[in-house]
């Protein structure tokens, strides 16, 4: 093998000493960086183009035409040839290449005896001469390069450092500017409620005031100013959901459920259902999108949270850049007031209905006390939360989609959001939706399905007979005080317009509580 490689050397001398000097014209321009490499093309074909490529950006950037540009592209080809260099150092000539150490005064030396040697070889075949003489032709131009390259280098080098002066000069003033408007803006967003919003959209008061009154005698300023005030509130929300994020584990809150998200991007809108957060009702008007018929309503009428993401599935590639082209919108609602929900829909109102019937014989069984009397078929308030507080104990991931915690429904954590809707608010931030979706034509805004009216005197009820040792548990790490903390709900004040006061030993957004359900 090695006499075969010395013969081929020896047959084709001139081509390797041609090549080795195209190498060195590329080496004595660039000076050595290391010896790392990634590329693996042929060096004299790639190489010969780079010398030409960076020639003709010099020749820019000395003839004073596109500087900028050209000392860009510049330091792209310097980059790429220096890897190039180092390969064919590192693979072809390793070791027996003198010039790794040389200076660049001996590098010129060693390039033009180089020279010499192959212009006054003879030995060879015809094949060997008519190579040569097509490698002379590079050769002759390589030279008249060298010489370029060493007098344009210096030059060049003065015009990087002027450039790169200027950038830094340039980056100071610009990033000086940005930290100005940056401090307008903040000074400008620091304003709270209880300061009011007068300057930027309006008080609290006046927009209450607003949107007390029929949206038919709203002016285009006053649209103006119900935009503007809950976009500030859904950017306070937003901010709030995302200072939340960053303080949790890597991956909390990014799972993206199936059917949970409903993607209309003819429409350009979106929506992350959440079950028992007015999802019938939005499901709903993105099936009205779709212009399906009357009959396939009906025939889905018990199944809208899986007909609707149906009609109008998310992308399997490139959501989050599908989504930030998007108006969309997700809704929450405060957890205790969702558990008194799915109570009188589901436990009352469906419970002798197939698919509710069973678990809630099974509840009453295992929670009514010995002895207790009442509807065998009917669990009461406390015999429902001790076994969602249970279930939730056993993780909360896998329970009834109904009173799983909110913020494993939706990925909060990976998408944002242009409305962060609260149930609470939700005829505001139906009509802020579709408004800014320009899909109020499209839709029936005012439609609500499923909005029982458990909300004051019922809601009151279902709390009343329930201990606080229980509510304690359900406001606790294991049950809702992500999302009690994340959404910012307060369980004190939500009991108090209810009219029940309660003495929690646990409040969300303290270290204080249990760190279990166990009853």
């Amino acid at each position: 093998m090695l006499n075969q490689a010395l013969l081929c050397f020896g047959q084709h001398r001139r081509a390797f000493l041609a090549t080795t000097f195209l190498v060195l014209c590329a080496l004595l321009y660039l000076a050595p960086k290391g010896n790392t490499f990634t590329d693996q093309t042929n060096f004299e074909e790639s190489g010969e183009k780079g010398l030409f490529e960076l020639e003709m950006v010099k020749a820019e950037v000395t003839d004073g035409r596109g500087e900028e540009e050209g000392l860009e592209r510049w330091r792209e080809e310097v980059e790429g040839l220096e890897v190039r260099v180092a390969w064919l150092e590192m693979e072809v000539l390793g070791e027996h290449l003198p010039t790794i150490h040389m200076n660049k005064e001996e590098k010129i030396q060693f390039l033009m005896e180089l020279l010499r040697e192959v212009e006054t070889e003879e030995d060879g075949s015809e094949e060997d001469s008519k190579s040569l003489g097509k490698i002379g032709v590079k050769v002759d131009r390589l030279e008249n390069t060298v010489e370029k390259v060493m007098q344009t280098t210096e030059a060049t080098r003065k015009e990087q450092t002027k450039l790169q002066a200027n950038d830094a000069q340039n980056s100071t003033l610009v990033q000086t500017r940005h930290d100005a408007t940056q401090h307008e803006a903040d000074v400008a967003l620091e304003v709270t409620p209880d300061q009011g919003l007068e300057h930027h959209v309006l008080s609290d008061e006046a927009f209450h005031a607003l949107v007390e009154r029929n949206t038919s005698t709203w002016t285009a300023a006053e649209w103006g100013q119900f935009l503007g005030y809950k976009e500030e509130q859904y950017r306070r929300r937003g901010e709030a959901v995302r200072l939340y994020c960053r303080g949790r584990e890597q991956g909390f809150a990014t799972r993206i459920l199936t059917n949970s998200l409903v993607v209309a991007e003819q429409h350009g809108a979106a929506y992350c259902q959440v079950a028992k957060v007015a999802s019938s009702t939005f499901c709903r008007h993105f099936i009205d999108l779709a212009n399906v018929t009357e009959q396939e309503k009906h025939r889905w009428r018990d199944a809208l949270q899986v007909f609707a993401p149906k009609l109008w599935p998310a992308p399997e590639e490139d959501l989050t850049g599908v989504w930030g082209a998007l108006t969309s919108i997700v809704i929450v609602r405060h957890p205790m007031a969702r558990l008194a929900s799915v109570y009188y829909q589901k436990f009352v109102e469906l419970r002798n209905h197939s698919s509710w019937a069973p678990l809630v014989r099974r509840v009453v069984r295992k929670y009514r006390a010995e002895g207790d009397g009442g509807d065998p078929g009917l669990a009461s308030p406390a015999e429902f939360l001790r076994y969602v507080r249970d279930d939730l104990a056993r993780g909360a991931q896998g329970v009834d989609q109904h009173w799983r915690p909110q913020h494993l429904s939706c990925p909060f954590c990976s998408l944002q959001f242009t409305v962060y809707a609260r149930m609470e608010d939700l005829d505001q931030d139906s009509l802020y939706f579709f408004t800014k979706a320009n899909l109020t034509s499209l839709i029936d805004v005012n439609r609500q399905l499923n909005r029982a009216s458990s909300k004051g005197r019922r809601e009151a009820e279902f709390w009343s007979g329930v201990d606080s040792k229980l509510v304690d548990q359900l406001v606790g790490p294991v049950a809702y005080k992500t999302d009690l903390d994340m959404f910012g709900y307060s369980t004190g004040e939500y009991f108090a317009s209810l009219g029940i006061t309660l003495d929690l030993d646990f409040t969300p957004g303290t270290e204080k509580g249990k760190e279990t359900l166990s009853s």
